[in-house]
């Protein structure tokens, strides 16, 4: 061994020999630090294309003859750190803010006092410092078209059992003989119920009448 390698030798041995640059500065061999990249990476990565998809989605679904350039970075992060308090929801807050930005804007200048000029169109920055109006509004949304479907459903049934056709007694004395309806006549009386049940649907969605007065009008169509 040479003079050179004996000094190179020494040095790399030395207790205190000052740790090289690179994988050797972490104390990971570089097979190991290889595989802790691998699995690191492909999370971070995966989340920032799959938000930056949604948003490129949303926007070009609310102005698809517009041009709508790619993300950078420093957008597709704030996006990253805004899902973190959201988790499986966030796409679909994304999705609902876009879609409706002419009522979440209002809602963060209400909340906010926000004054002056606000985007016209979404933007990442304005959205995700807001965010927290588009999520209650998103709550709100979701809140009310359960409350509709409650209600129609309600009221459907109310319609089918009002329009089941109750067994009759015979009168005690019956001149004529009882004569079946005919098709045509079934379809008229059918075709009449359904006009008067989409008014008096209207009606009641609209506030007019109550689910009482709806009942009533049924009866009184019933004995008509």
């Amino acid at each position: 061994m040479t003079v050179s390698e004996q000094a190179e030798t020494a040095s790399l041995n030395a207790p205190n020999a000052t740790p090289q640059r690179g994988w050797l500065k972490r104390g990971l061999p570089p097979e190991q630090l290889a595989r802790t990249l691998a699995v690191s990476q492909p999370k971070t990565a995966q989340d920032f294309n799959s938000l930056a998809a949604v948003w490129q989605r949303s926007v070009r679904k609310r102005q698809p003859s517009n041009y709508h350039k790619p993300l950078n970075i420093k957008e597709g992060y704030a996006l990253l750190g805004f899902a973190r308090s959201l988790g499986h929801q966030a796409q679909e807050v994304i999705e609902f803010a876009i879609a409706n930005w002419e009522k979440f804007v209002p809602a963060a200048e209400k909340k906010y006092g926000l004054f002056g000029p606000q985007p016209a169109e979404p933007t990442i920055r304005f959205f995700v410092k807001y965010h927290d109006c588009a999520v209650n509004l998103l709550a709100q949304s979701i809140a009310l078209k359960n409350q509709q479907e409650a209600r129609q459903h309600a009221i459907q049934t109310e319609v089918k059992q009002a329009a089941t056709v109750q067994p009759i007694a015979p009168a005690a004395h019956v001149d004529q003989k009882h004569r079946p309806a005919t098709r045509e006549e079934c379809l008229a009386i059918e075709h009449d119920l359904r006009e008067k049940c989409a008014v008096w649907d209207q009606q009641l969605a609209k506030g007019e009448i109550s689910t009482q007065e709806f009942k009533s009008k049924l009866a009184e169509w019933s004995g008509a």
